[in-house]
């Protein structure tokens, strides 16, 4: 993204109202907690519903935009429509402001779907099909507009301009609708503990609106993209054989299979009672034999491993400035371990 600022024609637009800046304090925050917040929720279908409605799948997103001052600011930026979705139904939402900043006083926003690399670098003139005026914002901090088969497939650049006062930030996302899928080419198996990425399309950029499910276990997502989701299996999940699901925003995808397989468990430690700088074994099952593999914790700060057997690690205890008790947490590989023992720690 390129920003620059100008004092151009558009300067006499400076003095064109938002609806944000215009709002005390208070207000502003009322007023962007229910455009925001509380407008999404009464135009989207229920969660864990299969409706289809308005696009409410994140599939890109841009800024947020912000004002280093109060000239015109210029904004240089690109939506990438994977080619699966071109045929799918798209919606984009602007939004002006945030929770904790103003929105700008003015934007505009121009949309060059023919646009290529070539022409962006050298130095093309043409400002494309207005989406987004000043007078866009004047009763909503957000506003939809239907982009279904306006979009080509892959790179399609947007110009940004606008005025504010310097922090005011303005932010897009690009929506669709359509069950997720899961590659054919992800993992079979896992073992319990460990963290898994999965590969398809159709997730969501925003980690709270992908559901993932290993039988009827809700499994933790940590990251996601719209090709990608990083989740992990809980310690101790009882292994065998399960269906593995993915729903975004109400729509489900086909399962795959997926096997678990039992991993390590922490059974219990040496001593209930260490002091910094201590030996002390921790007893259990499906450690590694090589203590590399093995990082042992107490509280957050990692222990040293010095031996290692499938039933057994031994580590040394870190140095604690003060009497505390602690939660031993084991990780081999990227796995954690079931089972969090607590010692104390005494001076």
């Amino acid at each position: 993204m390129v920003v620059r600022s100008s004092g151009d024609r558009h300067a006499a637009l400076k003095s064109c109202g938002s609806t944000f800046n215009r709002f005390g304090e208070v207000e502003h925050t009322i007023f962007w907690l229910f455009t925001t917040l509380v407008m999404p929720v009464l135009l989207s279908a229920p969660p864990g519903s299969c409706q289809t409605g308005l696009p409410r799948v994140v599939i890109g997103s841009g800024g947020p935009y912000e004002a280093k001052d109060t000239s015109i600011q210029h904004f240089h930026d690109s939506i990438y429509l994977p080619g699966h979705y071109a045929n799918q139904p798209l919606s984009i939402l602007f939004t002006n402001g945030s929770y904790s900043h103003l929105g700008f006083n003015w934007v505009r926003v121009f949309l060059l779907p023919n646009e290529t690399d070539v022409n962006f670098q050298a130095g093309s003139e043409s400002q494309g099909r207005l989406l987004v005026d000043e007078h866009s914002f004047a009763n909503s901090s957000q506003i939809y507009l239907d982009l279904t088969g306006q979009l080509n497939a892959g790179v399609n650049r947007l110009n940004i301009e606008g005025a504010a006062p310097a922090g005011s930030v303005f932010s897009w996302e690009l929506r669709s609708a359509g069950p997720p899928e899961l590659s054919p080419l992800n993992p079979r198996s896992t073992i319990s503990g460990a963290r898994l990425t999965l590969s398809g399309f159709g997730f969501s950029l925003r980690t709270e609106e992908n559901g993932v499910k290993l039988g009827s276990t809700a499994l933790a997502v940590l990251q996601a993209s719209t090709r990608t989701l990083k989740v992990q299996v809980p310690p101790g999940f009882t292994p065998g054989t399960y269906d593995l699901s993915v729903c975004v925003a109400g729509y489900p995808s086909r399962p795959i299979k997926m096997t678990v397989y039992a991993g390590a468990e922490v059974m219990s430690t040496e001593y209930s009672t260490v002091v910094s700088g201590q030996q002390m074994n921790i007893y259990g099952k499906n450690f590694s034999d090589n203590a590399a593999d093995n990082a042992v914790y107490l509280g957050n700060q990692r222990a040293q491993v010095s031996a290692s057997s499938d039933t057994t690690i031994t580590i040394v205890v870190p140095h604690f400035a003060s009497q505390q008790s602690l939660t031993v947490t084991v990780f081999v590989g990227s796995a954690q371990a079931k089972g969090n023992p607590t010692v104390r720690v005494a001076r």
